[in-house]
């Protein structure tokens, strides 16, 4: 069954062969060789399948007029005026003689005219066909001319239509769509693109009503991916057919970490999808960066295990989705909903709605499941073949035996069923390569290379993650003269790192050339002698240097040699512009990609260069604000708080609204302030650094709030504060050599002491010196708005807005305040009642096991508080890659072995961030939650992991906050038996009988800070306690802090977690 995708339209393929009554699972397939039975599994939704795209947009402009529809810079168009602009541009192409099907170019940098004229195409009746600018000319040509696209429409034939007075008269009604919806254009085996034609009701089908993500009218669909790939289908579609938002950054904006957060932040980005290249370099760089974002999408090549682990740890299950589909089967084959990652694979998941994924050996029978084999697509999704190929489209998109009238395309990627009914990529039929999410054949670039005059035969292969060209020839071709070939028909992507220079190529015994031999052999080197790096090399510099050869994987790097040519890309210069930031270089990814050459990059950057010799930098010895341990730092301390307090309450209040529960409960504690510290990895200004504490609290609505009372009660009094008068930051030497860790240590058992009492702000920081080079920045923070998060976001941002200060920006406000948070707590549970909550977490066993824990402080108790630590090794790889699940399994184990009980009523402190889609993981404040769990102790790790999972997302889900929901138990009737269960007692006395947080990674001063030592102190807080465990992990440790108040075995309790630790392994 073949056809030829340039002469058949949409309405035929739809009918003909596709296929619509599939049922939700399939008949089973059996398979008599293997005597198993195989499921093939259809997530069948409903969509309008028959409308256009343009008829569905039209649809959301009836809808949501007056929303956003796209937004780029300052700039941005509502539903209404985008449709007007597409309509008045769709009556230009009209007059042009563009007829309804006809394939029509496109080439536009990004900004809302590429969205108005995606969309004038469509409603013409026309198929669009996206040509990259950055392509070179010879390949846009080839496309317009395999196309047979008569107009290509540009920036500026599109903003010339705007505002034009047209009569809309002349576009027919949108009715069944008449051909494609576009072509895109990917890599070539046979040296020429070839174009990969998709129906309306493909993309409607990946957009919308779909199995894994659904957008929202409120959402805000940031669009990373070029609008010539495939991916920009899910980006575009997904927002403009579902009322939300279409947030365009500009190309620089993708690479640099820092205006893509502010992006992220002040564009309120919720959705986002991403090459796995462009994942890994920002999870490496800052995982925080997509903490605002409700879904992060990636896809395109093989998952990094290590990768998706971070950013779990940091950004928590629920968030990412794995993604996987070739653009021949429109965007998204399957996914996988990444909550954990089991046995260190990352699956491609399960099938996408409305797909069918078939794996099938040589004969095209099915493989039992762990069994390899290749991945064949059907269902709604398969396009309609290759553009004006009918030879290709028969070998590629073939019959579905198993449903009438249908067809499956077979994809080339090999992979095997998981016994979960998820999918694994294993690798390639053929050569194909997918590097930094583009699809590259191998044979496009060689049959290019091989037009070279002096080439004579050429293989091209992938090492690591740059491509890497063999070739032979009568003498060695200069790389530059071979890549300047290449680059006149090729996109940038595409033209190999590294050529390599050989008398023959290696044959298998099949007389094919043996690639896994040239891979071997592969070795890039920079094309410089080492001691040439040295010539323009001064002492600072050196530094620039080093950091090329790192990031770009070679042994060297020279003054004279290109970025570019060394294998650099543009995720490689976002990552190389972090670290030269951080070692005081003012330098962005464009810097390193327009200038290429580190000779060139210095000259033109010279004046942006934070140098340590031109710096404000602070006189250690003449400061006169500068304090020794000697003297009265607390004081110097009070001084600068009193200061503040006048700048930021100098300001009109700006409102009022109530503290959470936690921070009632902390401020009747009145609980000591907490400290951060960590080293200031740039060179200290101390006008900017002040500057952007200012900016910092301007912009955090709790750090020029005070607590007052008001009515009885306590609220916030938040100040209009807007950093007009810098505050004042302490500056104290500590030392007069470097690293003097009890130096520092000293300093902050002092600044310990300080608790914020009355009304003020309670913050403040500072700056402590050890020598010219080395400098700490300080936080004193009352727990009233102070959590581990906080601590992250404080650090994080006051970097951010420090490093803004230095280049002349100002960053953007918080996305969700905290008083946007405390709305949220008062909403209460949604979607469930008193009784459902009680079922869910077993409220009426924890309270029984909960006395039987305060039986055993009643009996043991006193009114000393013991302290000890407990250092666990982890002793297996699963351990070590598994930090969360260690430490709560060996936690309730270790418990059940001392304790002699199996059904514990742990209170679980959580980050209480996220509610209802809801995240406030940009929030300054204490949102910590405290979860009542139930633990069987005897249970499987696995089961007990999976049972926690399972009640913290129940929380999540329904708008639980149980610390609210215990102060509010008081007075509001319809909570008063959750509040009764859950027993903390009517001032807290009971809060901490049993209670676990794990506060994630310890950093290396803390980890290896703690000794398992014990030691006795009054009681800090008037409250009882069994056993408080805070949990960090360090490398291979488990780092366990332990408080109570009762008469316990130290030693006893170490066995117990140890042994629980050694059990698990």
């Amino acid at each position: 069954m073949c056809y030829n995708g340039s002469t058949i339209n949409d309405v035929d393929i739809s009918s003909d062969m596709i296929g619509g009554n599939t049922p939700k699972v399939l008949a089973p397939l059996y398979d008599d060789r293997m005597g198993q039975i195989h499921r093939l599994e259809l997530d069948l939704s409903l969509y309008p399948r028959d409308k256009s795209l343009y008829g569905l947009f039209e649809e959301c402009v009836r809808r949501f007029p007056q929303r956003v529809a796209v937004r780029f810079r300052d700039e941005s168009l509502t539903y209404a005026q985008l449709h007007a602009r597409a309509e008045s541009m769709g009556v230009r192409l009209r007059e042009l003689g563009v007829r309804p099907g006809e394939p029509v170019a496109l080439m536009t940098a990004r900004s809302v005219e590429m969205v108005v004229g995606i969309l004038a195409i469509l409603r013409a009746g026309a198929t669009y066909v996206p040509i990259d600018q950055g392509h070179p000319p010879a390949r846009t040509q080839s496309i317009l001319r395999d196309s047979g696209a008569r107009v290509c429409l540009t920036v500026a034939m599109i903003r010339a239509r705007q505002g034009a007075v047209v009569d809309t008269s002349v576009l027919s009604p949108v009715g069944v769509p008449v051909g494609p919806a576009y072509i895109m254009y990917t890599s070539g085996s046979t040296g020429v693109p070839k174009g990969i034609a998709v129906a309306h009701h493909s993309v409607t089908r990946t957009v919308m009503n779909t199995n894994y993500v659904t957008v929202e009218p409120e959402d805000n669909v940031l669009q990373l991916v070029n609008y010539a790939f495939d991916g920009s289908v899910f980006d575009i579609f997904g927002a403009l057919l579902n009322g939300a938002t279409l947030v365009v950054p500009e190309q620089d904006d993708i690479t640099d970490p820092d205006r893509l957060a502010a992006i992220i932040n002040n564009a309120g980005a919720s959705i986002v999808l991403m090459t796995t290249a462009l994942f890994n370099a920002y999870i490496d760089h800052d995982p925080m960066i997509f903490a605002p974002l409700r879904k992060v999408l990636f896809g395109g090549e093989r998952a990094s295990v290590w990768h998706v682990k971070k950013a779990l740890t940091h950004l928590g299950p629920g968030k990412l989705v794995h993604v996987y589909g070739p653009t021949e089967a429109t965007i998204f084959s399957s996914a996988c909903s990444l909550d954990e990652v089991v046995d260190d694979v990352v699956p491609i998941g399960k099938p996408w709605s409305n797909t069918r994924l078939y794996v099938l050996d040589g004969d095209r029978q099915p493989v039992a499941v762990g069994v390899v084999g290749e991945l064949y697509i059907g269902g709604d999704g398969v396009g309609m073949g290759y553009w004006g190929d009918a030879r290709l489209t028969c070998q590629r998109f073939v019959p579905d035996p198993w449903v009438a009238g249908a067809v499956m395309y077979r994809s080339g990627d090999m992979v095997k069923w998981l016994d979960t009914g998820d999918l694994v990529y294993v690798g390639r039929v053929d050569e194909q390569i997918k590097l930094r999410g583009f699809r590259i054949e191998p044979g496009e670039i060689e049959a290019r290379l091989l037009e070279h005059p002096a080439v004579g035969q050429c293989a091209v292969i992938v090492k690591g993650d740059r491509l890497v060209a063999f070739y032979t020839s009568d003498e060695p071709v200069d790389d530059t003269l071979l890549k300047t070939h290449l680059r006149t028909t090729l996109p940038y992507y595409m033209v190999p790192d590294h050529f390599e220079h050989t008398d023959q190529l290696p044959l298998t015994h099949n007389g094919k050339i043996d690639r896994h031999n040239l891979t071997a052999r592969a070795a890039p080197t920079s094309p410089t002698q080492p001691d040439i790096r040295y010539q323009r090399s001064s002492g600072q510099d050196d530094v620039v240097y080093r950091l090329f050869a790192e990031m770009l994987g070679v042994p060297v790097v020279g003054p004279h040699d290109g970025f570019s040519d060394l294998g650099g890309n543009s995720i490689t210069a976002m990552m190389l512009a972090s670290r030269l930031k951080r070692a005081g270089y003012k330098v962005t990814p464009r810097d390193i990609m327009h200038c290429q050459t580190i000779d060139k990059l210095l000259e033109e950057t010279s004046e942006h260069t934070i140098n340590l010799a031109d710096s404000s930098d602070i006189d250690v010895d003449v400061q006169p604000e500068t304090g020794v341990l000697d003297g009265d730092v607390l004081r110097l301390l009070d001084d600068s708080i009193a200061m503040n307090n006048r700048i930021v309450m100098g300001a009109p209040v700006a409102k009022e609204y109530p503290l959470s529960a936690m921070q009632q409960m902390q401020i009747s504690f009145e609980t000591p302030g907490s400290l951060a510290i960590e080293p200031l990895q740039r060179v200290m200004n101390l006008p900017a650094l002040r500057r952007a504490y200012g900016n910092l609290i301007a912009r955090h609505g709790l750090l020029r709030s005070v607590p007052v009372k008001s009515g009885g009660i306590r609220v916030w009094r938040e100040y209009g504060y807007g950093g007009e008068e810098t505050p004042q930051i302490p500056v104290i030497k500590v030392a007069e050599h470097l690293g003097d860790e009890l130096s520092v240590q000293a300093l902050i058992e002092k600044l310990t002491t300080r608790s914020f009492k009355g009304e003020g702000i309670l913050h403040q920081l500072v700056v402590a010196v050890v020598d010219k080079d080395t400098y700490f920045l300080v936080w004193v923070v009352s727990h009233v708005i102070f959590d581990r998060v906080s601590k992250e976001i404080l650090s994080r941002h006051l970097i951010r807005h420090y490093d803004a200060v230095l280049q002349g920006q100002v960053l953007p406000a918080e996305a969700r305040s905290f008083e946007d948070y405390v709305r949220q707590l008062a909403r209460g549970p949604q979607g469930v009642e008193t009784h459902d909550i009680v079922r869910a977490f077993r409220l009426h066993e924890f309270y029984e096991a909960k006395q039987q824990a305060k039986h055993l402080v009643k009996a043991t108790g006193s009114r000393s508080s013991t302290n000890f630590n407990i250092v666990v090794p982890l002793e297996s790889s699963w351990q070590i890659e598994h930090p969360w699940e260690t430490a709560l399994v060996v936690h309730v184990k270790g418990l059940r072995q001392y304790l002699q009980i199996d059904e514990l009523p742990i209170l679980f402190v959580t980050e209480g961030r996220e509610f209802e889609n809801q995240r406030y993981y940009d929030t300054v404040g204490e949102l910590t939650d405290m979860i009542p769990l139930f633990v069987d102790a005897r249970l499987s790790p696995t089961e007990i992991t999976r049972s926690v999972l399972d009640r913290l997302e129940f929380v999540k889900q329904h708008n639980i906050a149980f610390l609210h929901l215990a102060a509010e138990g008081a007075t509001h009737a319809q909570w008063a038996e959750i509040t009764s269960l859950v027993d903390i007692g009517s001032d807290f006395e009971h809060l901490d009988i049993l209670m676990f947080n794990i506060l994630g990674y310890a950093d290396d001063l803390t980890a290896e800070s703690i000794v398992e030592a014990s030691w006795v102190q009054p009681q800090p807080l008037p409250i009882q306690t069994l056993l408080n465990a805070i949990t960090g992990v360090h490398s291979d440790k488990l780092v366990c802090s332990f408080r109570t108040s009762c008469a316990v075995d130290v030693t006893r309790i170490r066995d117990c977690f140890k042994h629980a630790a050694t059990e698990l392994a």
